[in-house]
């Protein structure tokens, strides 16, 4: 690494940058319908990508194709530093100990990484958290301060950024858009992270095929968004995710319908970064994983 020294009293400043061949770190995105693995030298720049859709896998196959996908990846960079860091980002609460049920466990996972890379950080993190990051330094957000990311796909959630920082909640589930329900529906005392939320569940039920259900479809997280909205009121909105990768005129129409309940309808984009905001937001939570060892 370089050093450079500012000119002010006292101690000097110093300006550290890493050498970008001096080691990597990898960003993970896992869940029921997509694997993501993305290797990165430490200056942040994508050297090995590999990504799988529509698995089909459970958990612990998934698992041990991450892996192995990984050490690929490795393999075939020629003189390649030591892996530093390793990220993951995983749909549902992310407790430490990591829970061993949920929408995608991935405590078999990290026990994984963790026994084939001995003395490399192993972190988890819920995946929309890590796509607001992700979208904060590469993607949608870049310069905002205050930004929601919200996913819609095989999962309903949202990451949120307030200030620059990455806001969890008290328990982590700060941002778990799926679980919004109606006043005048019953409670249920099976809701849990192993079941969909209220509104995660009418939306994956959703034919948006069919103009009356997609209209409801759109109302329906249209208050969701509006709710997030009159909440942060963010800098702007970034919406991603499997469904609006396949019908992408589903942002017009929430913008258009968000012109309508919020009293500053705030910016609302669509994601550019294809699917993999959580895997880049990985490899920006690993990147400064690493930083932390590294600085003496």
């Amino acid at each position: 690494m370089s050093d450079s020294a500012a000119k002010w009293p006292g101690r000097p400043a110093r300006t550290v940058r890493f050498r970008a061949e001096a080691g990597h770190v990898a960003g993970i995105d896992v869940g029921p319908t997509r694997l993501v693995v993305l290797l990165a030298d430490l200056q942040g720049a994508v050297v090995g990508r590999w990504r799988l859709d529509d698995h089909g896998m459970t958990a612990p196959r998934a698992a041990r194709e991450v892996c192995d996908r990984l050490a690929e990846l490795l393999a075939g960079l020629p003189g390649s530093g030591s892996l530093r860091a390793v990220a993951v980002g995983a749909p549902g609460l992310v407790t430490a100990p990591l829970p061993e049920r949920g929408p995608w466990p991935v405590a078999g996972l990290r026990a994984d990484l963790l026994a084939a890379h001995p003395g490399c950080p192993v972190l988890v993190e819920n995946d929309a958290n890590l796509a607001v990051l992700g979208e904060h330094h590469h993607g949608a957000a870049r310069g905002l301060d205050t930004v929601a990311y919200v996913h819609w796909g095989s999962r309903v959630g949202a990451g949120l950024l307030i200030r620059g920082r990455l806001h969890r909640g008290a328990g982590g589930a700060a941002g778990e858009l799926g679980y919004l329900a109606p006043a005048d529906v019953p409670g249920d005392p099976r809701t849990g992270p192993a079941r969909p939320g209220w509104l995660e569940q009418r939306l994956l039920d959703a034919d948006l095929t069919d103009p009356d259900s997609r209209a409801t479809a759109v109302r329906r997280i249209g208050a969701g968004l509006a709710a997030l909205t009159h909440l942060l009121d963010p800098d702007a909105l970034v919406i991603g995710g499997g469904v609006v990768e396949r019908h992408p005129d589903l942002v017009d129409e929430l913008r258009t319908r968000l012109r309508h309940i919020t009293l500053s309808p705030p910016a609302l984009h669509r994601s550019p970064l294809r699917n993999e905001s959580a895997a880049v937001g990985a490899v920006r939570l690993a990147l400064e994983s690493a930083e932390d060892s590294l600085i003496p």
